[in-house]
């Protein structure tokens, strides 16, 4: 039995991936390969905009590497390395339940298919980058600041369901926010505290 991890292969995902390693806990990995972490910059941005453009991801690829660095690539259980449209794939879904997880935890992919979920047969929960259901959707972590309430930054874990972000709340949590903090290390600091209430949880989820 055990937890397969469904998630993307960016910094925070890796991390994410990392501690219930370490616990004991993960047996099995699906990572999708995600959009490049530091995207191109528009060609129709302004001079303006295109300074901010690339001062907002180059500061999050600073911060995000200082805190969930040293990046793993590989873990030693089972892992299986996929693109967006090979994530509700035949052949994803037969990896995932010769793996015989009593538990699917995802973060940071795309949805899953009604068809992996009632195939694998398992209880399927997700993590979300944001407070549901105030901040739905996605770059959860940014619009919080961007609307003056950062103490809204947070993260969501709930039931997989064939809405996204729409299944029943089973833990919230929002880190302590600190004097000078930037979006992103308020961010990079909601992952590891979320990550770190959810590992000791998650034993009594599978």
């Amino acid at each position: 039995m055990g937890i397969c991890f469904v998630s993307g292969d960016h910094p925070r995902h890796k991390y994410f991936a990392r501690r219930p390693l370490e616990a004991g806990q993960l047996t099995s990995w699906v990572v999708e390969a995600r959009e490049k972490f530091t995207p191109e910059v528009p060609e129709e941005l302004d001079a303006e905009l295109f300074e901010l453009f690339l001062h907002h991801f180059r500061e999050r690829k600073r911060v995000e590497n200082d805190v969930f660095g040293p990046i793993v690539e590989h873990l030693d259980i089972p892992t299986l390395k996929v693109t967006k449209s090979g994530l509700n794939h035949r052949s994803t879904i037969d990896f995932v339940s010769r793996q015989s997880p009593s538990l699917v935890l995802s973060y940071g992919c795309h949805k899953l298919s009604c068809e992996f979920i009632k195939t694998v047969g398992c209880r399927f929960i997700n993590t979300h980058g944001g407070l549901s259901p105030d901040y739905r959707g996605v770059i959860t972590h940014f619009w919080p600041s961007y609307f003056l309430e950062p103490q809204m930054t947070g993260m969501t874990l709930h039931e997989t369901t064939s809405s996204l972000d729409a299944g029943g709340i089973i833990l919230q949590t929002s880190a302590p926010m600190v004097r000078g903090d930037t979006l992103h290390r308020l961010a990079a600091r909601n992952v590891q505290h979320y990550v770190s209430e959810l590992t000791a949880r998650l034993g009594q989820l599978d």
